[in-house]
């Protein structure tokens, strides 16, 4: 159970750093938002539960919703469906950002690179290697498809090919992060 609790562990991770003063800062909207100060530490851990969590809702409970919701719409075309999914992301930051209500913000930034390492020290080696595989499959089946097929199904192919080519790059470039810190230590 923790190999999976850990891949959500790593997403929320990516919302939190330590800043020069050792305060523990909170990023609502990530590397889109500026910290919020967390007090202490079992109030800094409190809140990763509650990301971790609402993450964890997203994924089990609320995107198997939301695809439902595509099936018993009737004749729902993609403006519908991309619809549907924004206000589903929205609610989701919503209720993110509700989470720092109260917290004292700051200047500080997080920048991608730290959101990144972050992610890759919490979820581990064992996962950016299923998910670099993963990705690496479906950006060749995004590829099959651009080529081979035709209309509609061609330009799904090909986002769905740059879309995972991506996310393998990311994964690859965590590992190798992971890598060189242990090589240092």
């Amino acid at each position: 159970m923790r190999y999976i609790t850990r891949y959500f562990d790593s997403l929320a991770a990516s919302m939190f750093k330590t800043d020069d003063q050792g305060r523990t800062l909170f990023f609502p909207a990530g590397i889109w938002s500026k910290g919020r100060v967390i007090g202490d530490e079992a109030s800094a851990q409190r809140l990763r539960d509650r990301v971790r969590k609402a993450y964890m809702a997203m994924f089990m409970i609320g995107i198997p919703l939301l695809v439902t919701a595509f099936q018993l719409i009737p004749g729902a075309g993609l403006l519908t469906y991309v619809g549907l999914g924004v206000v589903f992301g929205l609610i989701f930051n919503l209720y993110i950002f509700s989470l720092s209500r109260g917290l004292e913000r700051t200047d500080v930034h997080m920048t991608l690179r730290e959101a990144q390492n972050a992610q890759a020290f919490a979820i581990g080696k064992g996962w950016l290697i299923t998910l670099a595989i993963t990705s690496g499959v479906l950006a060749t089946g995004g590829a099959v498809m651009a080529f081979a097929a035709s209309g509609a199904e061609r330009w799904q192919g090909a986002l769905g090919f740059v879309f995972f080519a991506a996310c393998l790059a990311v994964f690859l470039m965590q590992l190798r992060k992971l890598r060189a810190s242990r090589e240092v230590t």
